[in-house]
């Protein structure tokens, strides 16, 4: 019997992708940096690929900070003296407070919290991730919120789980479940520690040979039908 339901926050309940548009745009034109529409899928692929490190334990977030901009300038082939601080800074500032839902997030959060506890699992800031949920309107339901600066590891090593749980107050693993966006922070590391999980595959990946998650959807709302 399932109790309490953890979400991931990024391209899971606010939507990064239009979010970090808007912070790069601000990052480069607030340094006098041309801004270019087509720099934004440049930009997530850097991105991606840095997060991509953190999960797999060869990069930390901080270290993302201090390269990001410096890889993604290098990638669109830009020039500046401005330093990539400055630039970072500036991204972080703007994102902070930036925070446009997925669709069926409210209504999803509404649904379930009637239903199971809720809880954030998130790689990130703290006080970024409690802002930008108080700012869509989606912080009220949690009743738990763990983001990776706070618990001092990220999804998906085992010890954020663990840290996870020693708040909860007794729910075993196989009472809860997982949902995120990322086949690798969220679905494999709940799944390697016993959880159930619900991969939200929004952007229609190819499905991996070895399933390790136990429900797939493609939208928020679908949800409903599994819990």
């Amino acid at each position: 019997m399932i109790k309490t339901v953890f979400l991931d926050i990024d391209n899971t309940l606010i939507c990064f992708r239009k979010c970090g548009k808007v912070a790069l745009k601000n990052a480069f034109i607030n340094n006098g940096i041309e801004f270019k529409e087509e720099y934004a899928p440049t930009f997530f692929r850097v991105n991606d690929s840095l997060w991509d490190l953190v999960e797999k334990g060869e990069l930390t977030r901080e270290g993302i900070y201090k390269i990001r901009f410096k890889k993604v300038l290098e990638a669109l082939k830009i020039e500046t003296d401005v330093p990539f601080s400055d630039i970072e800074s500036e991204f972080r500032k703007t994102i902070h407070n930036v925070a446009e839902r997925v669709d069926g997030a409210k209504e999803l959060l509404e649904y379930l919290s009637k239903k199971y506890r809720l809880c954030v699992a998130s790689n990130s800031i703290y006080a970024q991730q409690v802002n930008r949920l108080k700012i869509a309107g989606l912080l009220e339901y949690f009743d738990k919120i763990f983001v990776s600066e706070n618990v001092g590891f990220s999804k998906p090593q085992r010890q954020f789980f663990e840290k996870c749980f020693d708040e909860l107050g007794g729910d075993l693993p196989c009472e809860t479940v997982m949902i995120g966006d990322s086949l690798t922070a969220d679905i494999s590391g709940a799944h390697d520690f016993g959880m159930k999980t619900i991969w939200y595959n929004h952007l229609g990946l190819a499905v991996p040979e070895e399933k390790n998650y136990d429900y797939l959807v493609n939208s928020l709302l679908e949800i409903k039908r599994i819990l």
